[in-house]
């Protein structure tokens, strides 16, 4: 659409994705600047979003018959999406299926999958371990379990804790509590250079590696033990043992061999949604799994500062012509947004879980 403006000068609106832009010619556009499509002056064609993979994609159709990603005809109707509560592991059940008839974590196999896992430290050998319906009782040692002097597993902070009631780490502000059903914070392995600790918040599981009191890197958990080949209660069920060094050796190894990976997301991002790239680089770490905990510490900046980019970042979204959609977990996010063919999409669409 094309509007006159002042001195004479035209204003197009792309019908597509709203963008507006004074042409710097005198001839029509031949395609919008901002998702690059060339049809921007025709009507807007229906965006469509599948329930059951979380595909977006436009058709003149007001009601296509099946998605063009996972080819299923029930992509308009609800699916029931679960989440493992032991490894953070998301998937859709197959059409006409009940949460009551999951029986197993797909991942992890866990037969809990909807329960938190709870862990207990024995006070005699330092082991961690998930109590079993026997008992609090150390496997190890046979021990009860308590302390009394407590070290965060997530920003390395140490004090004195009494009892077993909430823990607040005076460092980072994080609270772990045992009977918490929201977290779960458990060290996994510390070799006096590179720590290991896995941090279940906000419904998501992730491995963090920390060098010091600097985070490295993190991973999700449903990735983490599926690249390795573990089971959930077999990695937990080591943690904080010596005799498997090795085991956390190549764990360690494997993480920091993917610890940049998000660096080629910055520029990338920069571009896309018109932010700094320091707000890229949250962005990017954010989508690798960090919090905004970690990420207060990692990039050296106030927790609130951190929550204030998060704000710009989702206004960039809305002014981006993105579709986001948080009804719909998505695995690779930023695959939708078409860089995986080398191009721009067109036009722009996203389908993105947020953890902000």
């Amino acid at each position: 659409m094309a509007v006159s403006g002042p001195c004479h000068q035209v204003e197009y609106s792309c019908n597509q994705c709203g963008h507006v832009w004074v042409a710097r010619g005198g001839g029509k556009p031949v395609k919008c600047p901002r998702c690059r499509t060339r049809a921007w002056s025709s009507p807007k064609v229906p965006t469509h979003t599948c329930r059951r993979c979380g595909y977006v994609w436009q058709s003149k159709s007001e009601s296509p018959a099946r998605c063009p990603k996972c080819r299923s005809k029930s992509r308009d109707r609800d699916t029931y999406k679960l989440k493992c509560f032991r490894c953070g592991y998301k998937w859709v059940l197959s059409e006409g299926a009940l949460p009551d008839t999951v029986s197993s974590c797909p991942s992890c196999r866990s037969r809990k999958w909807d329960e938190l896992p709870r862990t207990e430290s024995c006070r005699a050998c330092g082991r961690y371990f998930v109590p079993s319906g026997r008992g609090r009782t150390c496997p190890a040692c046979l021990a009860e379990p308590g302390s009394t002097e407590r070290r965060c597993g997530l920003c390395g902070m140490e004090w004195v804790s009494r009892g077993m009631a909430d823990r607040v780490c005076p460092g980072c502000g994080l609270v772990v509590c045992q009977d918490d059903a929201s977290e779960r914070l458990v060290p996994l392995w510390d070799d006096g250079t590179y720590r290991l600790c896995y941090l279940f918040k906000d419904a998501i599981g992730c491995v963090y590696l920390w060098e010091g009191r600097y985070p490295v890197c993190c991973e999700y958990m449903d990735k983490l033990i599926g690249r390795i080949g573990v089971r959930f209660e077999t990695f937990l069920g080591r943690a904080g043992q010596r005799t498997y060094d090795g085991f956390w050796e190549n764990v360690v190894n494997g993480m920091l061999e993917r610890k940049d990976d998000y660096k080629g997301d910055i520029q990338f991002l920069t571009e896309r949604l018109k932010i700094t790239s320091f707000q890229a680089e949250v962005l990017a770490l954010h989508i690798s799994g960090m919090g905004p905990e970690v990420l207060s510490i990692r990039l050296g900046v106030s927790l609130k500062d951190i929550r204030k980019d998060f704000t710009i970042i989702q206004s960039a979204f809305d002014n981006s012509g993105i579709l986001v959609n948080d009804s719909v977990y998505t695995d690779d996010p930023l695959s939708l947004y078409g860089r995986s063919e080398g191009r721009r999409p067109n036009p722009p669409i996203l389908v993105m879980e947020h953890r902000m």
